[in-house]
């Protein structure tokens, strides 16, 4: 429930809207609950007003349930179309619903389409189909569509169906890539002979467009604007038959038409990709993600200009994400995508040839897409042009710049009905460069993003970020202020500040002394001691990662200790100098006894610490091969240096600053060395850390060197990264918005640190810290038979009921020393997860200035049984705290809400326990008890509000 004050109505308004919602299908219990009246009052009050039939009831509610399936199904139609589900399970968790909805709502209609590749499938590759197309064409020339599939009928010819072809490729096109003459002509080239295959061709690519409700007066206005010489809809109609039994052929019966499901030609060739390298649930969310995200676009819901903002966490494959979106939009029909990939050249190129490999822009032979990079003037916008009415996808990378920005912006202004255009825009590390830096203007790209985006009115604008401190905080309406977020997940083997400085940091973290912190403006006259440990951990890892795992190369090391570039320019020096002896001491080294000492001692360090070890003669051979294959990258602005030859050698060291901070993946990094002074910006320093995002089978040789400073405060990062998922997520699944988020709940921040540059942010509030919950408690028998047993000691069970305004709840008063002591010491959880920190909160106890003033111990239940919660796999318990009543009336006394009761409203320094028994929705039957723990003020961010 939202925490704003609600206005009591007058009595008669109050009445007035009960009824209303009685007869809109809503029950007692529901309108009692809205009201802060009882279900009997509810009643009464309705039947003061006249009554309402419960036929009028049940069949109000029958018709929201229709509207709300038929919402559902839509939904789902739209989604199964894609080709992008395998299951009644794939489907449900790419719409976001449970399978018992999906089996119930599709029907055996939607069991018919779905499908996929069936478990054992062919999958054919481009080779293969090139060959079937060329041997069918000893049979028939020229080669027809129906032809060739009769042809795989009967066993002629082994390829795919022609169906497929005509997804992925386009028949005249695949046949122009077997070098094979087909009697189908490109569609811009249809005249007045129409094939039956020709009119199926364009019902599906009109539909494709416009979803699962595609209706038929609008397939006119969709051939007016991307395919005017396709056939009219009375043609269609005329040759095909009935409007909907089309589109049912086309959604639902495909196998009469195409024999495979007809599904986004780019999302399926996507799709083949990610099968071969994630598991199927990892592959699912990136998909969910990226459907999700365009539901909010003009394709889907009408709307134009809308913003949205993909929040992943730091290296956890947003990439792949931003190309799944994009192979999604072109089957929607967005004609342009425009990239918005870095704020350098490195990233731009570095970000470009990854999303042109993934979508195979540059070895295609089907000219489906085509790429314009930093395009300006009327040449470049003529092009586009040209594209675009041949139906092409044109991927526009530009570079965070405003001049780039601007010249698009120009170009564009010349490009014939673009207005009408679906345009998609990716804003890469969209919390940095785009945003507005200036309090008295627009700071120039903030400006160039403006401009942009008006030339281009239809158009979805999609940020992606793992620090959204900034963004999620900003003004509603600001021109960059999301309206939405969507959740990425990682995949399942993600490693990222959570293994890092939590889960292994007795593994992974290396102290480097202050003494070896890199002072700002001096320059280095030898290595740190620390460094040259952490360059022998690098050799020594390296040598033994890649004997053992030989696909793991290329491994990097990243140093990086200042921003300025003759600091980085003396430790390229020194480290270069460095591993010259090294060289030469292990060519001349007749035993592992005469290597270096660094390479030695860390060898054994990273064995203690779990990495298996090589014997000595073959550990001596490995070293001589890692040294020698290691290419030093200095990566500044100095350097000139437009990408790393990561193919080069399969052993990297780079050193640099900023250019190595947001956007920019190391590969293979194992050791990270930081004695550069932390950033009290929360951003900054979480996109510094470079080391996210590997294999969980690296962590053994994966050394993160930094001071103890740096190294807590990115521990903490880590309980505000969650923080603010679980929190941000509750309050937007309960009603609210981003923008109410930042008002209300605001960002949990470390001491002393602030969310991002005084620049970018204006009128926010510091405020105490509030509560800690275990969302995610334990489920198993012995963690929940033991917490049980621990408050019946207490005697918690059998304390006395304690009025909080409308409802008592039974309460203890124990001494903190004693909560902390026998409750919470011997409480089974995690240490930490979303919203919970146990060694803060003991500590926050410990510190408290009055050890035997007792606080109240709350057991929060509803009548005497457990209060029902939806149940997250990530996050947990959702919306675990019951909000307050909305209206006060006169009719008796109301509910604050669980945040507040136990002397929290009066006091926020209060100290308050409460333990919620509750069941998950999916399990109602088991019982789990779990805590909830106000400590007193600690720091939260929220948006000031300016009265």
């Amino acid at each position: 429930m939202s925490s704003k004050k609600v206005r009591a109505a007058p009595t008669q308004e109050r009445n007035r809207d009960i009824l209303e919602l009685r007869r809109g299908g809503a029950g007692l219990e529901e309108i009692g609950r809205k009201f802060g009246i009882t279900r009997e009052r509810a009643r009464q009050i309705i039947q003061k007003m006249g009554g309402v039939d419960r036929a009028v009831v049940l069949a109000a509610r029958r018709s929201a349930q229709e509207d709300k399936d038929g919402r559902l199904r839509g939904r789902l139609f739209s989604v199964v179309a894609t080709g992008l589900a395998r299951s009644h399970h794939d489907l449900a968790v790419l719409v976001g619903t449970d399978e018992a909805a999906v089996r119930r709502i599709g029907g055996k209609e939607l069991s018919a389409y779905l499908g996929g590749p069936k478990s054992g499938a062919t999958r054919w590759s481009e080779e293969d189909i090139v060959g079937a197309i060329q041997s069918a064409s000893t049979y028939e020339w020229p080669l027809s569509r129906n032809g060739y599939q009769q042809l795989v009928d009967e066993g002629e010819v082994r390829g795919p169906s022609a169906a497929r072809i005509e997804q992925i490729y386009g028949w005249a096109s695949a046949c122009r890539m077997a070098g094979v003459e087909s009697p189908r002509r490109d569609g811009r080239d249809y005249q007045s002979h129409w094939t039956d295959d020709d009119l199926w061709h364009y019902a599906k690519k009109y539909i494709e467009h416009a979803g699962p409700t595609a209706t038929f007066h609008g397939y006119d206005e969709w051939r007016g604007e991307h395919a005017p010489s396709a056939p009219s809809s009375g043609v269609l109609r005329g040759r095909l038959g009935r409007w909907n039994d089309i589109r049912r052929t086309v959604l639902i019966e495909g196998e009469s038409v195409n024999q495979e499901a007809v599904a986004g030609p780019e999302a399926l060739r996507l799709d083949e990709q990610l099968t071969s390298r994630m598991d199927d649930e990892s592959r699912l969310r990136v998909w969910k993600s990226a459907l999700s995200i365009l539901e909010r676009g003009p394709q889907r819901s009408g709307f134009n200009n809308q913003t949205v903002l993909a929040l992943g966490y730091v290296q956890s494959g947003k990439t792949t994400s931003i190309t799944a979106l994009i192979a999604a939009a072109a089957d929607q029909g967005y004609q342009v995508i425009i990239a918005l990939l870095g704020g350098t050249n490195l990233l731009l190129d570095q970000n470009k040839r990854r999303l042109e490999a993934a979508l195979g822009t540059q070895s295609r032979k089907d000219y489906r897409w085509v790429t314009e990079v930093n395009p300006s003037g009327i040449t470049a916008a003529k092009r586009i042009a040209d594209r675009i009415a041949g139906g092409r996808a044109v991927l526009i990378p530009v570079l965070k710049h405003a001049g780039r920005l601007n010249a698009l912006a120009s170009a564009l202004d010349h490009v014939e009905r673009i207005e009408q255009t679906p345009v998609l825009i990716v804003d890469d590390e969209a919390d940095q460069a785009s945003l507005n830096t200036s309090s008295t203007a627009e700071s120039k790209t903030y400006e160039a993003i403006r401009i942009l985006r008006s030339r281009v009115p239809k158009h979805l604008y999609v940020q992606y970020t793992a620090t959204p401190y900034a963004p999620l905080m900003l003004d509603a309406d600001e021109l960059l202020s999301p309206e939405f977020v969507e959740f990425l997940q990682p995949g399942s083997g993600y490693t990222g500040g959570r293994e890092f400085f939590v889960d292994f940091a007795d593994q992974v973290i290396r102290d480097v002394p202050l003494l070896d912190e890199q002072a700002t403006k001096s320059l280095p006259l030898e290595l740190p001691r620390s460094l040259t440990a952490a360059l022998g951990s690098f050799v020594a890892g390296a040598a033994m990662l890649i004997d053992r795992q030989p696909d793991a190369a290329p491994v990097s090391m990243l140093v990086h200790s200042t921003q300025r570039n003759d600091v980085q320019e003396r430790y390229r020096f020194l480290v270069e100098r460095e591993l010259r002896k090294w060289r030469n001491t292990a060519d001349k080294a007749s035993a592992v006894v005469d290597l270096p000492d660094a390479v030695k001692s860390e060898r054994a360090i990273l064995r203690q610490r779990g990495a298996p070890d090589l014997a000595d003669e073959l550990f001596l051979d490995r070293v001589r091969w890692a040294l020698r294959e290691t290419s030093l990258w200095l990566v500044n602005s100095t350097s000139a240096l437009n990408k790393v030859e990561w193919n080069a050698t399969p052993v990297h060291i780079l050193i640099g600053g900023n250019k190595l901070d947001r956007g920019f993946t190391v590969e293979g990094l194992t050791v990270t060395y930081m004695n550069r002074p932390p950033s009290a910006q929360v951003d900054t320093l979480e996109q510094r850390a470079r080391a996210f995002g590997y294999r969980r089978d690296h962590l053994p040789y994966c050394q993160f060197f930094a001071t103890k400073r740096t190294i807590r405060s990115l521990r903490d990062i880590v309980f505000t990264e969650y923080d603010l998922r679980a929190q941000l997520q509750d309050h937007v699944d309960s009603g609210g918005t981003v923008h109410s988020w930042a008002h209300e709940i605001g960002l949990l921040l470390p001491e002393g640190m602030k969310p991002t540059r005084d620049a970018v942010l204006s009128q926010i509030s510091y405020t105490g810290q509030g509560w800690y919950s275990i969302r995610l408690p334990r489920l198993d028998e012995e963690a929940r038979t033991a917490n049980q047993g621990t408050l019946d000691r207490l005697g918690l069970f059998d304390a006395p009921l304690v009025d909080y305004g409308r409802l008592s709840f039974r309460t203890l008063e124990l001494p903190v020393s004693t909560a902390r002591e026998s409750l919470l010491a011997n409480w089974l959880a995690d240490e930490y997860g979303p919203s919970w920190r146990l060694r803060d909160v003991m500590e926050g106890l410990e510190r408290h200035p009055h050890q035997a003033q007792t606080v109240p111990v709350i057991l929060m239940e509803e009548n005497g049984a457990p209060r029902i919660r939806k149940w997250d796999m990530e996050t947990g318990f959702v919306n675990l705290f019951q909000g307050r009543d909305n209206i006060r009336n006169g009719s008796g006394p109301s509910y604050p809400g669980d945040r507040v009761i136990g002397g929290i409203e009066n006091d926020s320094s209060s100290v308050v326990i409460q333990v919620h028994r509750v069941a998950r929705r999916d399990d109602p039957a088991t019982e789990i008890l779990t805590l909830a723990v106000h400590v007193g003020d600690r720091q939260i961010v929220r948006k000031a509000t300016i009265a």
